[in-house]
């Protein structure tokens, strides 16, 4: 199965022309996906999603929330959902050089002609010197 978040799922069996197929149980397995906020009383928190190309963040909440604990955190409400139009998203942070990395590319290989080219400058001078004191 794909990884998908859902509260319910449809299993679909094509069976095409065989016997029909007797199911005496389905059960089903999967991951439980919480959203834990360190509280700050007093201040708002701000959730951010529905960006498919952003980075998943790691965490390291080993000990911070555990099993025992889940059940018990206190549940957050949510206000109205609003857009974010002054998000830049995470190309804004990179550095100028991570940003445009091509700009790299480029301007070392400038810079790699241009040396060719200045060696291939003194390699023909010295060839151009060599042919004139031997006649």
């Amino acid at each position: 199965m794909p990884d998908i978040s859902a509260r319910e799922f449809q299993l679909v069996f094509r069976n095409h022309d065989r016997p029909p197929l007797t199911i005496s149980a389905v059960s089903r397995e999967g991951y439980r996906r919480i959203l834990a906020f360190k509280n700050y009383p007093g201040r708002k928190l701000y959730l951010f999603w529905g960006n498919p190309f952003a980075k998943n963040p790691q965490y390291n909440l080993t000990g911070a929330v555990t099993s025992a604990t889940v059940d018990n955190l206190p549940v957050a409400t949510r206000g109205a959902v609003r857009e974010n139009p002054s998000f830049a998203g995470d190309n804004s942070r990179l550095h100028f050089s991570e940003r445009y990395r091509f700009l790299l590319f480029i301007v070392v290989s400038l810079t790699i002609a241009g040396l060719l080219f200045m060696q291939y400058r003194v390699f023909k001078r010295i060839h151009g010197d060599e042919t004139k004191t031997k006649s």
